[in-house]
């Protein structure tokens, strides 16, 4: 049996002008009460509100119930009129299509529950939830589903299908549970009723969603979550506001989100944990929390704006033995006074991306991008660093780190790297000018630190300052116009400079000999200035 005209969803009147005007009998009803046939694809049945299941089901006399129509004689359309229909439990177990008048006009005043293929449902609001198991063709439209007593307000289950202009009030536990399913998902709402929450409002599991636009609101563990293994892609939409995380790939699954709104991330705007997230000109907007970050997984941020966030704009760890990856390609990040990158595990790589921190703010932050463990790999191909709170670029604690930056105006150093002694951290290709309070790179109780085709001028204090032992090689480097030092040397430092040219401070190089700091000239420098020479 074929189902017939799957997408209407007009009126009785306009929809039997239009069959009668391509020469169909079917909605013609009969003198005698007789059932309009459909020849092969089946028979039309009429369902209105001052029906009655002792009719034909034609449209001057049609059924009362949903239940009724669906069981007559070869059912393969039902029209619904606008009205209540009290039906606790409607089971549908056969192939059908459910056309009501949409605009909230109908509703099944009861649970749906759904067990065929090429089941199809139009116009007509549900009251106490939708389950469906094992549907290969289902179709739903112009809906609104509320949960009624259900703790889930919609299940599907083990089934395909095609769902859009879709309306569900959340259950306790969520609006919208996807399992084991392959679904299209157009133009959906998913919220709890005003001043209530719910734990989850979209859960995805091990299946295959496409969603096109999507609103979720109020969920106190996340709005969409991800997991097992699962494949969605979401185009448009707006996340939260909500508590907890607003979207989550977990547990092997992949998820691309392009055109995306989380204007109020909540505890977290997104996150990859054990699973890749890739957001494509996402909005997040800022909270106390984390703007976006992963766990042990793959997050993907191109041409995405980020706000300020109180422990970051990007958090990045690994989760046990599962190593981080984070990829940051073009895009803003607006992280006022907190920290930007916030970067203690796994690997996070930079390219082409704006930082911005706040102009002239006395009070000190934190860095624009800061690498914080030996577990840390950072690579920064290219980015804007500007008026950063602390230091433009802080590495720590033995990460390691190539940096490829213009850095300006940090309130601090231009790039920071301290206590990673033996570590390895290259500098190259960068420039970086008026720090405020500090000077352009700064070196502390670290060695293996290379500073390379890079230029610094107009910071506070130096161009390149180094201490505590610290061992730097600095290769074609330009330090000018520096406040006090070009390039400087305390603490038994070393620094070895080569075809570089310091000018425009009070010293060009300058060394506290006595504690064994140098700095080694070691050919085709041009130091322009007072140097201090160590002997």
């Amino acid at each position: 049996m074929q189902i017939v005209s799957r997408r209407l969803t007009k009126t009785w009147g306009t929809l039997c002008l239009g069959l009668l005007l391509s020469g169909c009998s079917a909605c013609s009803s009969s003198k005698n009460g007789g059932t309009p046939d459909l020849g092969r694809v089946g028979r039309l049945y009429f369902v209105a509100e001052d029906g009655s299941d002792e009719a034909p089901g034609t449209r001057d006399q049609p059924f009362r119930t949903l239940g009724r129509a669906m069981n007559a004689p070869e059912a393969a359309q039902l029209f619904v009129s606008a009205g209540v229909y009290r039906e606790p439990a409607l089971q549908v177990r056969r192939s059908i299509e459910f056309i009501g008048p949409g605009g909230h006009q109908a509703v099944l005043e009861g649970r749906l529950d759904v067990q065929a293929d090429s089941v199809s449902w139009s116009g007509i609001d549900i009251s106490a939830g939708l389950r469906v198991e094992r549907s290969e063709g289902l179709f739903v439209k112009d809906t609104r589903i509320s949960p009624g007593d259900a703790v889930d307000t919609v299940i599907l289950g083990g089934s395909t299908g095609d769902i859009s202009d879709l309306g569900v009030i959340c259950g306790r536990n969520s609006c919208l549970q996807v399992e084991g399913s392959t679904v299209a998902l157009s133009r959906i709402e998913l919220g709890p009723p005003p001043s209530q929450t719910s734990d989850r409002v979209l859960r995805v599991s091990s299946s295959s969603v496409a969603i096109t636009g999507i609103q979720a609101r109020s969920g106190i563990l996340t709005q969409v979550q991800v997991e097992r293994g699962s494949d969605v892609t979401i185009r448009g939409g707006t996340l939260g506001p909500g508590a907890g995380t607003q979207l989550v790939s977990n547990l092997g699954s992949k998820v691309r989100a392009f055109d995306l709104e989380i204007p109020e991330p909540g505890q977290l705007g997104a996150l990859a944990a054990r699973g890749e997230l890739r957001l494509v000109r996402a909005r997040v907007g800022s909270s106390n929390d984390i703007c976006v970050g992963t766990q042990g997984g793959h997050l993907i941020l191109e041409d995405t704006e980020l706000g300020a966030c109180a422990f970051g704009s990007v958090s990045s760890a690994n989760h046990n033995d599962t190593r981080a990856l984070v990829q940051v390609r073009r895009g803003v990040v607006r992280h006022g006074r907190f920290v930007g990158i916030n970067h203690s595990q796994g690997r996070v790589e930079i390219d082409g991306t704006r930082f911005e921190g706040i102009p002239d703010d006395a009070e000190e932050g934190d860095d624009a991008i800061l690498a914080s463990s030996p577990a840390a790999e950072l690579i920064v191909r290219g980015a804007i660093i500007e008026n950063a709170t602390g230091n433009g670029v802080g590495v720590y604690n033995g990460a390691r780190a190539d940096v490829r930056a213009v850095i300006r105006s940090p309130r601090l150093s231009g790039i920071m790297v301290g206590s990673s002694p033996g570590g390895e951290v290259r500098i190259l290709g960068s420039e970086i000018s008026g720090c405020r309070g500090g000077s352009g790179v700064v070196v502390f109780d670290s060695t293996g630190v290379r500073v390379e085709t890079t230029v610094v001028s107009s910071c506070q204090e130096a161009g390149l300052i180094a201490g505590d032992a610290s061992e730097v090689t600095v290769d074609n480097g330009t330090f000018e116009n520096n406040t006090q030092f070009g390039i400087a040397a305390f603490g038994g430092s070393t620094v070895t400079v080569t075809r570089s040219a310091a000018r425009g401070s009070p010293w060009a190089t300058f060394a506290s000999c006595g504690d064994g700091a140098r700095v080694e000239d070691a050919g085709d420098n041009r130091f322009e200035g007072p140097t201090t020479e160590c002997f």
